[in-house]
């Protein structure tokens, strides 16, 4: 019997130790592909001391982090999209309880405008105003106001009885006024005239104001003669970092308009330096030489800081940006050069006592 019990505790140990070992494995190994997605979010990136991006994450509205796959795709819109609000649509892979977004897609989100506060402590008046069942039409509170307070100026009727008010005395007190009849056809004919007359003087008033604003901005600016829309100088200015594709940096001030442009021309461009040097390699393996040229490296043009009303105020920032960089490559040179032993060394002529 204890033989028995003995077998069967040993079975039940080894199912718990192959249930455990592939539980872990299947923990480790990565999830299959999901369904293509599209991802809102912001996007944040992190650098090296040389700006190569080195991770990047969209992290949306509901908290959900997504780690971007880094492949051309992925530096593309890292590049481009730092710090923006971005449309992602791609491929999901969970690894590790992390989340990875292979892009296939990606536009930028224009965000909207914050609303103004409202604003308080603006007393407004709302007047309460009774009509009858005979009365047809609406009732302007406005012309009954003024109806009233013709007949309230009156003087007050020698048959009025004691303790009796008028009608402006009334509308003062309970602002409920009612009026039927030929008077109210009166009034209100009166003051919708008499509103139609002040809003075409407001009109005129305006469009005149404007035409007089207008003629004084045309005569201020200078006129330019022969030029065209395509002609006229950008309103704004940014700074680029481009690496070009044997490694130099260097740093640029363009349209801020043209910077999609300025991207296009650095991918052709490093198509371009592949496909020639696929082609040398490829002759000088025909003719048996030794090819010693390096591969090209993968360009880029990311913009570096803000925008720049002025064209001055850009280029003296990108000067400022070269010289921080070039002190940082030459400070990086002479710490790699410096000997990394600085112990003296010990003296052998030293006579033994």
């Amino acid at each position: 019997m204890r033989m028995y019990i003995r077998v069967g505790v040993l079975l039940a140990a080894a199912a718990c130790l192959i249930l455990a070992s592939t539980a872990s494995g299947e923990a480790d190994k990565p999830k299959a592909a999901a369904d293509k997605i599209t991802a809102v979010g912001r996007l944040s990136t992190t650098e090296d001391d040389d700006w190569n991006i080195t991770s990047a994450k969209l992290t949306t509205d509901a908290g959900v982090v997504y780690n971007i796959t880094l492949d051309e795709k992925g530096k593309a819109l890292a590049n481009e999209m730092s710090g923006a609000k971005v449309e992602v649509v791609g491929t999901v892979r969970e690894i590790s309880r992390a989340k990875w977004l292979t892009v296939i897609s990606y536009k930028e989100v224009q965000e909207a405008e914050a609303p103004d506060p409202p604003r308080y402590g603006v007393p407004t008046l709302r007047w309460r105003v009774r009509r009858p069942a005979n009365v047809r039409g609406p009732l302007v509170v406005g012309q009954a106001l003024s109806l009233q307070a013709s007949r309230g100026r009156r003087k007050r009727s020698r048959h009025a009885a004691p303790g009796s008010t008028t009608g402006y005395e009334r509308c003062r007190r309970d602002s409920q006024v009612v009026v039927t009849g030929p008077a109210r056809r009166r009034a209100r004919k009166g003051a919708m005239g008499m509103d139609v007359r002040k809003t075409v003087w407001m009109i005129a008033a305006m469009v005149l104001g404007l035409i007089f604003a207008g003629s004084l901005e045309a005569a201020r600016k200078p006129t330019r003669s022969g030029t065209t829309d395509t002609e006229k100088k950008s309103t704004w200015y940014i700074v680029v970092q481009v690496k070009d594709t044997k490694g130099e940096v260097s740093f640029e001030v363009i349209d801020a308009k043209n910077l999609t442009t300025r991207v296009k021309a650095c991918r052709e461009q490093y198509k371009e330096a592949v496909k020639e040097w696929n082609a040398a390699r490829t002759t000088a393996k025909k003719n048996k030489q030794t090819f010693t040229t390096k591969k090209p490296v993968e360009p880029y043009v990311r913009q570096v800081g803000s925008r720049f009303k002025s064209e001055a105020k850009a280029k003296e920032y990108a000067e400022k940006l070269r010289q921080l960089y070039e002190a940082r490559k030459a400070k990086k040179a002479a710490k790699s050069t410096e000997p990394k032993n600085t112990a003296p060394a010990p003296d052998t002529n030293k006579e033994e006592e």
